[in-house]
């Protein structure tokens, strides 16, 4: 009998043939026994937050015993004083008696009586004492409440002693440690030990509301003005309590939760359960619906805390963020901000962006925004990038291009767009260019993150506004903007403007794309200066990888043939051309040839050349000399190679 018979054959025993569709590396307990938790792990969970709830049960009751303490030490000094009221006084009796004999010594006998002796004077009446009812209301409260002290006291020094014992080690394995923890931890919640702490505030707090009542009672005993400015003060505290207590209940964002806030959460849920309930008996055979209950069903007020915090997830997230960037003075944490930002919304992602920099402008961060929507701000960005320290701008940069990859290309033309964010960019590397430390790495993740935006994908809009970003730091960043007399700070970047060029060769393509759409679309300066640029790129990249090296240098001799029908039919047409595109495209063409690159066609320097002549570019006599000496070098080394077709063919 086959293996496949076998298996057929056996239908009782499905787990054996089930065996085949599990994946063994799942199961595996020798391959994956570091990566599965073990009981040791959750014992050692478990053991923390069990150590964190006592903790803070602990220091809890250790400060209402220190207040218990001192509050029943009060309480009980009113009650020396007080206790007197129940008792009669005899000191005033015998004051009455005294009263009474000197009274009968001060006045004389009778003239002519034969009597030796007066009469002894009739003792005052004897009747019971009756404490007064303010007495006894003085008494009750204030015994009352020493009594609520010292029982908070009491239900501390026991909970204290609950809360050891659920803490005692024993020496057992993990397994067991675990079903001890979960046997103790459900006996103290099954028998309330968690309410019957928090009861203790508000015993505490039961004992001072019936100190106050009594001694107002009280000091209506003795003054009526002083009791009543000490009755004010007692409402005032009193009314503060009770609006702290009740606020919370209907609504449950106010912070003044406490336990007793919660009691009367449950007592209003009970209420208005019985008020549905009547209600729907009362008007049971009548045709009205009975709304259900809206109140929610919390066990507690952290589950309050969860469901408010529901709807706010996005402005809870930036509020977070923003506390972190105000409140952190760790540049490593500040410097992971930038990560966040995908997970905010486009609003939120912006205004997380903009903060170091509004704070840096000394103006609220919507304002900022405004300003920017405006390109009202360049002076305060340029403050910015020179002043601001050289950890801050890379950080403030960082955050404005992981902005880039967060707003949507459709996004509203009422908000913050990509557009703004590129002005910012540049308005920020401009003021930075004079500050004291310069960063190349910044400037690089700038073009690059630009030059990302020259794909075919991105709105055109967009991809003209990389390019003219492109465009002004080439013109911003190499020798033809620094004279003899250059700053220390050009010096800089052109002594690393290869090392910032070299992180836009994957860009190349896209460089090369957008100039050949503008040359289709007859944008003639839009094409010129895509030409510059990549041919300022073209001699960073690495010519002799055969995996890239032949797509390469397709495209750049196809963006070669446009350039030089471009220029031939400008010369033709009578065409200007703009001077500073013309010196970059050969600059790049001489690079190329000085590298060795096999593209140039000795055609495209004489277009060059022939423009030159008839006036439709003015170039230095340096440039020109170097244009000719250009035209030579491509002409004796044969480096060019014939396009397909007359070159003078047109488009």
């Amino acid at each position: 009998m086959t293996t496949q018979s076998k298996a057929t054959s056996h239908p009782s025993r499905p787990r054996r043939a089930a065996k085949s569709f599990v994946q063994p590396s799942l199961l595996d307990p020798g391959e994956h026994r570091n990566l599965l938790p073990s009981w040791s792990d959750y014992a050692s969970s478990m053991r923390k937050y069990d150590e964190a709830m006592v903790r803070g049960w602990k220091e809890e009751i250790d400060t209402l015993l220190v207040f218990a303490g001192l509050f029943s030490a009060v309480v009980t000094a009113f009650n020396i004083e007080a206790y007197h009221l129940l008792q009669d006084d005899s000191s005033g009796a015998t004051l009455l008696v005294l009263q009474q004999i000197a009274q009968q010594l001060a006045t004389p006998p009778a003239t002519g009586s034969n009597t030796t002796a007066s009469e002894p004077a009739s003792p005052p009446s004897s009747t019971a004492f009756r404490p007064s009812g303010q007495s006894i209301r003085i008494n009750t409260l204030w015994f009352s409440s020493l009594v609520f002290s010292l029982f908070s006291a009491l239900i501390g020094i026991m909970v204290k002693q609950w809360t050891r014992e659920y803490m005692a080690v024993v020496s057992l394995s993990s397994r067991d440690s675990i079903r001890l923890r979960q046997h103790r931890f459900d006996c103290m919640v099954a028998w309330r030990v968690p309410e019957i702490m928090a009861l203790l505030p508000l015993l505490l707090q039961v004992s001072l509301i019936l100190f106050f009542i009594g001694l107002i009672d009280f000091l209506f005993l003795l003054q009526t003005t002083v009791a009543c400015v000490v009755t004010a003060l007692v409402a005032v505290a009193l009314l503060f309590y009770a609006a702290t207590t009740l606020t919370p209940v209907f609504n449950f964002r106010c912070p003044y939760k406490s336990p007793q806030s919660w009691i009367v959460v449950r007592l209003r849920r009970k209420v208005t359960a019985w008020v549905h309930w009547a209600g729907a008996r009362v008007l049971a055979n009548a045709d009205v619906r009975i709304q259900p209950s809206r109140t929610p069903a919390f066990s507690n007020w952290s589950e309050c805390d969860y469901a408010e915090m529901n709807g706010h997830q996005s402005h809870l997230d930036l509020q977070a963020l923003l506390w972190i960037q105000s409140s952190c003075t760790d540049d490593e944490k500040l410097d992971t901000l930038v990560s966040f930002l995908p997970e905010l919304t486009p609003d939120n992602a912006a205004v997380l962006a903009y903060t170091d920099l509004a704070r840096n402008a000394h103006r609220p961060t919507t304002v900022f925004l405004g300003l920017v929507r405006a390109r009202s701000c360049s002076d305060f960005l340029w403050d910015a990038g020179a002043h601001l320290s050289k950890r801050a701008r890379a950080r403030s940069v960082h955050m404005l291009i992981g902005l880039l990859k967060c707003i949507p290309r459709d996004h509203d033309p009422a908000r913050l767009g990509v557009l703004d964010v590129i002005w910012t960019l540049w308005e920020l590397c401009v003021g930075a260019c004079n500050a004291d430390e310069q960063d190349p790495a910044v400037y690089q993740a700038v073009l690059n993150s630009v030059a990302e935006l020259l794909d075919e994908d991105e709105p055109f809009r967009l991809r003209r506004a990389a390019l003219s970003l492109l465009w002004e730091s080439t013109y911003q960043w190499t020798y033809l903007y620094c004279p003899s007399g250059e700053s220390p700070c050009q010096t800089y970047m052109r002594a690393n403007l290869f090392s910032v060029l070299t992180c836009m060769r994957k860009a190349m393509g896209n460089i090369i794309s957008f100039a050949r759409a503008s040359y289709q679309h007859q944008l003639p300066d839009q094409f010129l200066k895509a030409c510059a640029i990549a041919l300022l790129l073209a001699p960073t990249l690495d010519w002799l990888d055969v995996d890239t090296a032949p797509l390469r240098r397709e495209q750049l001799s196809v963006l070669l043939r446009d350039l030089q029908r471009f220029l031939q039919r400008a010369n033709e047409d009578g065409t200007a051309l703009e001077r500073r595109c013309v010196g970059r495209i050969a600059h790049g063409l001489a690079m190329l040839v000085e590298k060795g690159v096999r593209v140039v066609d000795p055609e495209l320097p004489a277009a060059l050349l022939e423009a030159v002549e008839l006036g439709r570019v003015e170039l230095s006599l340096e440039e020109h000399l170097a244009l000719r000496d250009l035209r030579r070098a491509c002409a004796e080394s044969d480096m060019g190679f014939p396009p397909a077709g007359d070159a003078r063919s047109g488009t």
